[in-house]
């Protein structure tokens, strides 16, 4: 992962459950994963698209770390904006896989782009390379 960027630190109850979704449905690569004394994921590297994401299960116990999944009874705050190459087929396959669609795919500027929810509650936008 390369110094100086932003990267998104998704957390999720499960997070090994949702780390194996985002390889197999999403087509992301498991880059790197560090587990807790307990098992848990602390942080797991994934790569999807040329980009880099974190993913961990919430981090419990902690003073002063709200850090926690998101609540399924709320809505996001956050989305993931990532560049891919084929919008229409990605988002075929995900929400085959229990993603859900929230909008297009359609044109958006001089993009297309899709707007889905994944099934830990995580919002994604993918767009084409244009």
């Amino acid at each position: 992962m390369s110094e100086g960027c932003a990267v998104p630190y998704l957390m999720i109850d499960g997070a090994a459950t949702a780390i194996d979704h985002y390889v197999q449905v999403f087509g992301a690569v498991e880059v790197a994963r560090h587990l807790t004394a307990g098992g848990e994921v602390e942080r797991a590297e994934l790569a999807l698209s040329g980009s880099h994401f974190l993913v961990g299960d919430p981090i419990r116990g902690e003073v002063g770390s709200p850090v926690v999944s998101p609540d399924p009874d709320a809505p996001t705050t956050v989305s993931v904006y990532v560049t891919v190459e084929d919008v229409d087929a990605l988002v075929a396959r995900i929400t085959a896989h229990g993603s859900r669609l929230l909008r297009g795919p359609a044109e958006v500027g001089a993009r297309r782009e899709a707007v889905v929810i994944d099934p830990f509650r995580h919002v994604w936008i993918f767009a084409d390379r244009r």
